[in-house]
């Protein structure tokens, strides 16, 4: 019996990485204000078994490049996102990741913070989604992570100048 519980929680907890940035980059992001510049991205304090810092900083990256929210290389900022909270359920039938992660913008010409603020997203999976439930642990990470991105680089967009 214990072996079957051990092997459960091995496999269910070496599933729930959600290590792809394709999948936590958001495909539409409503950008009311361009910055003229182009943004460094430094990201740090994720949970590595459940979003490695390096994936979430390439989902960052790549919705910058789609969105086009920097332009060009007229200042040069740096965007330092600091995951603060991932809650993830042990079990359950419907799966919902929380996510909470400080997004500051610096420019770094004029050494000032242009932008401070901590973005809270969640996402429930569903047996609809996936009937194992690491992998609908993992659906619901990943769209957590990408309503996240969306999120901060659409108030970004609107409180920036």
């Amino acid at each position: 019996m214990k072996k079957i519980i051990l092997s459960f929680l091995v496999i269910f907890l070496g599933s729930c990485v959600a290590s792809n940035p394709d999948l936590m980059t958001p495909s539409e992001i409503i950008i009311h204000n361009n910055i003229a510049g182009s943004a460094q991205v430094n990201v740090v304090g994720s949970n590595e078994r459940i979003i490695p810092n390096e994936s979430f900083r390439q989902a960052v990256e790549n919705a910058l490049l789609q969105s086009g929210l920097f332009t060009g290389d007229a200042k040069e900022y740096r965007l330092n996102v600091s995951v603060l909270a991932i809650e993830n359920p042990l079990v359950g039938v419907n799966l919902t990741a929380e996510l909470r992660v400080r997004w500051v913008l610096f420019d770094v010409d004029q050494g000032q913070e242009k932008f401070n603020e901590v973005i809270a997203t969640e996402y429930t999976a569903t047996m609809g989604d996936s009937l194992l439930a690491a992998q609908r642990m993992t659906i619901a990470n990943e769209n957590a992570a990408k309503e996240n991105i969306r999120n901060a680089l659409q108030s970004i967009s609107n409180n920036v100048e």
